[in-house]
């Protein structure tokens, strides 16, 4: 709160890194196997720190983020959350 534009500046600078990114096979592997799994009587549930989004790029059908993404801003506010992609 006291200084917004070096709050803005780091994750700017975290999600242009990001943007360049792709999914990789372990992304798209992780993906597949729950997929596999889905409507069997196991489940899998996908829990991951990750915050560029990779894991859901790939298809993952079951996924918790738990830090967020990076591609999410939310309004201080009102409190509304909208994925946000500009770089």
């Amino acid at each position: 709160m006291d200084d917004p534009s070096l709050v803005w500046e780091f994750y700017e600078y975290r999600r242009r890194v990001v943007s360049t990114k792709l999914c990789n096979p372990a992304h798209r592997a992780i993906a597949e196997f729950q997929k596999q799994l889905s409507g069997s009587e196991q489940n899998v549930t996908l829990i991951t720190q990750n915050i560029d989004r990779l894991h859901f790029a790939a298809g993952s059908p079951q996924l918790i983020e738990m830090h967020g993404t990076l591609w999410e801003t939310k309004c201080l506010s009102c409190g509304d959350i909208k994925e946000n992609r500009t770089v």
